[in-house]
């Protein structure tokens, strides 16, 4: 949903393809650790507007009229008068605990998916 691997997969998280894949100790420590190294590209803006919704995503494009969002969900571009206040977060759109809703053997197959 987040990531692109091999041309497939969303855009709101890196494309995972030409990373450091064939390394475990890389993996493990981006899938048990996300807030630990947040690429700049891709460091969340929290967006309140003034309407009191909130968006979290990366921003792709801001001028003087607006600011582009990609939120895990979908892309918007939100112009400026609607913004009450926006800030860079400190965590990563990827959220902790991925691997504890799976058993061992998901986490087996999703480790050999990774690194193929």
């Amino acid at each position: 949903q987040c990531h692109t691997l091999f041309g497939e997969g969303g855009k709101v998280g890196p494309d995972i393809t030409g990373s450091n894949r064939s390394d475990l100790d890389y993996l493990l420590h981006n899938i048990l650790d996300p807030n630990a190294e947040i690429p700049n590209d891709y460091r969340p803006t929290n967006l309140e507007l003034k309407d009191e919704r909130s968006l979290t995503g990366i921003v792709t494009r801001q001028d003087s009229e607006g600011v582009t969002i990609v939120t895990a969900a979908e892309t918007l571009t939100i112009s400026r008068d609607e913004i009450a206040t926006m800030r860079q977060s400190d965590l990563s759109m990827m959220p902790e605990g991925l691997l504890q809703a799976l058993n061992e053997q998901q986490v087996r197959d999703l480790i050999a998916h990774l690194r193929r």
